[in-house]
């Protein structure tokens, strides 16, 4: 599902942090922009900040390893896998997100 929202990515292994633009979530991973990046495999922390339905913000965090990656000249792609899936107890508001039912333009 197509998701533009600002995230902080964390590698508690090495100290590393980066921000950056989600382009994609589903409930087990993320497609993410940005300049900064980490190896395959590296685990994460992200702190995603979007606003949900109602215009307001929020902030969930989100574990993971990084699976892929793209270096370019202009920013890296990459994409996360969560540690679990996204669930209404843990990330209500991405879970909701998730869920909603899209609404029909004319």
């Amino acid at each position: 599902m197509t998701f533009l929202a600002f995230a902080t990515v964390f590698s508690p292994k090495t100290g590393v942090s980066f921000e950056g633009s989600i382009r994609n979530l589903g409930l087990q991973g993320l497609g993410m922009f940005s300049k900064g990046y980490l190896e395959v495999n590296s685990q994460v922390e992200i702190l995603v900040t979007f606003r949900n339905g109602s215009g307001a913000t929020r902030e969930e965090r989100i574990y993971g390893k990084v699976v892929g990656i793209n270096v370019g000249v202009d920013g890296n792609t990459f994409g996360i896998e969560f540690n679990e899936k996204i669930k209404q107890e843990k990330n209500p508001a991405l879970y909701q997100y998730l869920h909603q039912t899209p609404t029909k333009t004319s």
